[in-house]
C-alpha cells in the first residue's frame, strides 16, 4: 500500500507542476505581448525586436528575458543592453504586470523612473502613460526638476496633478506642497 500511495503521490505531484506550468507560460506569454508593445513605445527604433518573458527550459522556478539585439537572438539581455535599455526594459515588466493586474490594483506608484534613460527616451514615458495607463491614477515621483517642467507641458493639467515639495524647514510644519 505504501508502494502505491508514493506512487499516486508522486504522479499527482508531477500532475500539478505540468499544470503551475502551463499557467505559467500562457502568464509569461500574455505580459510578454505588453512588454513588447511599450518597448516599442519607448524605443521605436527597432534595434532591439521581440522582447519576451520564458520560463526556463531546466527549471519550474526561473524566468528569463529573450530578444533579438540587431537582428540577433539573444537569451538574456545582460551583455547586450546599456544600463540605461535594460532600466527600460525593465520599467516594462514592470509596468505590464501592473497593466495585467488594473482591474485589482490601486495607484500605480513610480518613483524616479528616468534616472539612467535619456532625454528623448524620458519623453517616450510620457507617451507610454498617457497610451498604456490614461484610466489609471498614476503617482509620478521625480526630482528632476527639468523632466518635471516637460510633463508639465506634455501632460493635460485636467487629468493630471503636479506638487511640487518644499524645502523642509522644522518639524512643526512637516512636509508641504
Amino acid at each position: 500500500r505504501a508502494d502505491a500511495l508514493a506512487t499516486f503521490i508522486g504522479a499527482l505531484e508531477t500532475s500539478i507542476r505540468q499544470e503551475i506550468r502551463h499557467k505559467a507560460k500562457a502568464v509569461v506569454a500574455d505580459i510578454s505581448s505588453d512588454v513588447q508593445s511599450m518597448w516599442d513605445i519607448l524605443h521605436p527604433d527597432k534595434r532591439v525586436e521581440e522582447v519576451h518573458l520564458y520560463v526556463a527550459v531546466d527549471s519550474d522556478k526561473a524566468i528569463d528575458i529573450g530578444l533579438k539585439f540587431h537582428g540577433v537572438p539573444q537569451d538574456s539581455p545582460r551583455l547586450t543592453l546599456s544600463e540605461g535599455y535594460r532600466n527600460s526594459l525593465g520599467l516594462c515588466i514592470f509596468l505590464a504586470m501592473a497593466k495585467r493586474e488594473a482591474g485589482t490594483d490601486g495607484p500605480l506608484i513610480l518613483d524616479d523612473v528616468v534616472v539612467s534613460l535619456d532625454r528623448q527616451h524620458r519623453g517616450m514615458i510620457i507617451e507610454l502613460l498617457s497610451t498604456e495607463f490614461a484610466s489609471r491614477q498614476v503617482v509620478l515621483l521625480t526630482h528632476d526638476r527639468d523632466w518635471y517642467a516637460e510633463l508639465r507641458q506634455s501632460l493635460d493639467e485636467g487629468r493630471w496633478s503636479f506638487r511640487v515639495l518644499l524645502p523642509y524647514e522644522a518639524p512643526e510644519q512637516g512636509i508641504r506642497w
